[in-house]
C-alpha cells in the first residue's frame, strides 16, 4: 500500500499507531491469499477426488475379470509344480532301487568274511546267475557289470583263502585227533605192561 514499514518511528504513539495498522495490512493480505488460495483449490481437489474414485472403481471392476484368469492360472501352476515333485520323487525312488542292488554287490567280500569255503561258493554262483539286464540297471548297467567283474575276482580270492583255512584247521584236527590216538594207544601198552608184570608176579609167589 505504499507504506514504508522502516520510516515508522515506534517510539512515539503516532508510530506505535501506524505500525500496528501497517501490521494488522500485511496479516489481511496474507489471510486474504490462503483465503483466496483455498477457493481456487476447492474444484482442483473435487476433481482429484473424483479422480481417485474413478480410479477405485476401475481398478475393483478389472479386478473382477483378473483374480478368476490369476487363479487359474496359480491352479496350472501347481498342478505343474506338484506332477514336477511327483516325477521327481518317482525318478529318485528308481535310480535308489538300483543303487541298494549296487551296493548289495558292493558289500558282498565283507558279507561273506566269516563264511565257509563252499558257502563263499554258493555265493560265487548266485552272482554269477543273477541276470545283469538294462531292466534292473538301467543306465547303470555298465558299472554294475564292471563291480560284478570286481566282486567275483574278489571273492574267489576269499573262497581260495577261506579253503586254506579249512585245510589248515583239517590238518591240525588230524593230527590232535594222531596224538589223542597215539595218547591212548601207549596208555593201553602200558596198561596192558601192568597187567602182564602183575600177573607174573602173582605167579612167582604161587
Amino acid at each position: 500500500r505504499g507504506r514504508r514499514t522502516n520510516d515508522i518511528q515506534l517510539t512515539t504513539t503516532k508510530g506505535d499507531k501506524e505500525a500496528r495498522r501497517a501490521r494488522a495490512d500485511i496479516v489481511s493480505i496474507r489471510t486474504s491469499a490462503d483465503k483466496a488460495y483455498a477457493e481456487w483449490n476447492k474444484p482442483i481437489l473435487a476433481e482429484q477426488r473424483l479422480a481417485r474414485e474413478k480410479v477405485a472403481y476401475i481398478k475393483e471392476e478389472v479386478e473382477k475379470l483378473e483374480r478368476p484368469i490369476d487363479e487359474q492360472i496359480k491352479a496350472e501352476e501347481a498342478r505343474r509344480e506338484a506332477e514336477r515333485q511327483a516325477k521327481a520323487a518317482a525318478e529318485a525312488a528308481r535310480v535308489k532301487v538300483i543303487r541298494d542292488r549296487i551296493a548289495v554287490i558292493a558289500g558282498l567280500p565283507t558279507a561273506v568274511v566269516d563264511m565257509s569255503s563252499q558257502e563263499i561258493a554258493d555265493v560265487i554262483s548266485d552272482l554269477k546267475a543273477a541276470p545283469l539286464t538294462e531292466e534292473r540297471f538301467a543306465e547303470f548297467l555298465q558299472e554294475a557289470a564292471d563291480l560284478v567283474g570286481q566282486m567275483l575276482e574278489k571273492l574267489e580270492a576269499l573262497r581260495q583263502s577261506a579253503a586254506s583255512r579249512e585245510e589248515r584247521e583239517l590238518a591240525i584236527v588230524a593230527a590232535q585227533r594222531q596224538l589223542e590216538e597215539g595218547r591212548r594207544a601207549q596208555e593201553a601198552a602200558a596198561a596192558a605192561e601192568r597187567e602182564r608184570l602183575a600177573a607174573e608176579a602173582a605167579a612167582i609167589e604161587e
